[in-house]
């Protein structure tokens, strides 16, 4: 059962709704095609290759401008350059000209894609914590906006660094009271479009927050769960997607925290705002109460969907998010549902992996999990393309012994994907053939970037996030592995290594 509806801003209205299972929707242009544009050239930097996590403000995770890696020679693939550190990596590296940035535990560096040399690094203040000292991580990856690099981190602070030369310009704290509720962190990737940084925070009272890309300044937030709902749960777990032609910002949100009988507002949802005014437009969520943690792990994915032959003509404006119960894809004007796949069970470790999802060449591709329940089995996962307008399974393959862990990437015919035993794996985007495989040395979480004929991939996962307490997810046998590992690298992959 979902929920819908329109400004719904009060309890008693949400209460109401929610009795009796009523839907309202704001009339949107369902018939014009949506914008599909990326980054204007970068100032002094060079061309954009791939400006942040999602690759577009639509975050399809498809790089349409490459033409250099592809299946006539990906099976020549062979490492280019690695950068060694001795901090785990999981964040998603953006490529403008010449540099590429990344962003790991308590620094950002930027390195000559050609050589991997580093040409800066940038140090992130340490915070304490419970008595300790720690240092801050980038949230998923940096946004790359007219010869700036934006990124928020663990201490819930927005960061702005020149491009070229790494100098801070400012920083934010989006801090919340904590005399009255745990902090909060940021752990997303930002979006920036039009002198705005668009932005949501992981924790107890949490929020989207629109930030003046200039100062930093706050422009407006919306609560998702706050002074009405404190400690409600509702993370924003990834970035954000923005409509540029019709001026809308899309947030996914995370699942209740604390049990109400009559639900919690704007959890476990798709929410559409005004990005000028953050105004609510819509909403879609998918269960006011979940006991099992069903949430919204993945960005929303903005794409126009052609029709089937027989539909001659028919164009969908869709919004597209996965949740651990499945893949929803909806109208982005209006939140109606177009349809739902469910390719695994609903399981709060499994399902949809994190960020498992990109959209290219009408086709929806969605890696879902299903660990198992006894230690030393191996997890099933599978992947698979949907069709952009009808939902139906184009290709489906199984995943053999691993469960798949990040974002992946689809870039001319070539579907990427990896796996928590540090398994990388390239797939034919039109059938789901595997043409290429590499073994990493230790597991990998962030997302893959494919820019100018070279893939960008890392290994290094911190301790906490192999799950290894958790039944069926990893075997003893890796986890002891990647615990014990010393160093962790960033990837250069080219054909030939050239």
């Amino acid at each position: 059962m979902s929920y819908r509806g329109m400004f719904p801003t009060d309890r008693r209205e949400f209460l109401k709704r929610v009795g009796s299972l009523g839907a309202l929707s704001v009339l949107g242009p369902a018939a014009v095609r949506g914008s599909q544009r990326t980054s204007a050239p970068a100032p002094g930097l060079g061309a954009v290759h791939w400006s942040r996590y999602g690759y577009n403000l639509q975050n399809t995770r498809f790089n349409p401008n490459e033409n250099i890696l592809g299946k006539d020679n990906v099976e020549r693939l062979k490492i280019k350059w690695q950068f060694d550190l001795d901090v785990p990596i999981e964040t998603t590296p953006v490529v403008i000209g010449d540099l590429l940035f990344l962003g790991v535990p308590g620094a950002v560096y930027a390195l000559n894609t050609r050589t991997g040399e580093r040409k800066w690094k940038y140090e992130m203040a340490s915070t304490t914590a419970g008595g300790q000292r720690r240092a801050p991580s980038m949230g998923r990856g940096a946004q790359y906006y007219e010869g700036r690099l934006y990124f928020g981190d663990s201490a819930a602070v927005m960061h702005c660094l020149d491009a070229a030369t790494g100098k801070r310009i400012w920083t934010q704290s989006v801090q919340v009271d904590t005399d009255k509720t745990r902090p909060v962190r940021i752990h997303c990737a930002c979006a920036a479009f039009d002198g705005k940084i668009y932005v949501g925070t992981v924790g107890q009272m949490n929020r989207a927050l629109c930030l003046d890309a200039d100062t930093g300044a706050i422009r407006w937030q919306f609560w998702i769960t706050g002074h009405e709902y404190p400690g409600g749960g509702g993370s924003i777990w990834t970035s954000p997607g923005v409509d540029e032609q019709y001026g809308n910002v899309y947030f996914t949100t995370g699942s209740v925290k604390v049990y109400k009988p009559e639900g919690t507002l704007y959890t476990e949802s798709v929410l559409a705002l005004d990005a000028d005014t953050g105004v609510l437009k819509w909403f879609y969520q998918i269960r006011p109460n979940d006991p099992h943690d069903l949430d919204f792990s993945s960005h929303p994915v903005l794409y126009d969907a052609e029709a089937p032959p027989l539909k001659r003509g028919a164009v969908r404006q869709c919004l597209v998010a996965i949740n651990k119960s499945g893949v929803y894809c909806m109208n982005r004007f209006t939140g109606e549902q177009f349809w739902r796949a469910q390719l695994t069970q609903k399981y709060h470790f499994g399902g949809p992996t994190v960020d498992g999802i990109a959209v290219a060449y009408n086709k929806v591709y969605v890696v879902s999990n299903a660990a198992t329940q006894s230690i030393g089995k191996p997890p099933l996962s599978v992947t698979a393309a949907l069709h952009g307008y009808t939902g139906d399974i184009v290709w489906w393959t199984y995943n053999l012994d691993g469960i798949s862990q990040g974002g992946i990437a689809v870039a001319n015919g070539l579907l990427y994907q990896g796996f928590n035993d540090g398994r990388v794996e390239i797939l034919d985007a039109d059938t789901g053939r595997v043409l290429w495989e590499y073994s990493l040395p230790t597991s990998r979480r962030a997302g893959f970037t494919v820019a100018n004929g070279t893939l960008y991939c890392s290994s290094g996962v911190a301790g906490g996030a192999l799950d290894g307490g958790r039944p069926g997810m990893n075997p003893p046998e890796m986890v002891t592995k990647f615990l014990n590992a010393d160093r962790y690298s960033l990837y250069a992959f080219s054909p030939d290594g050239q």
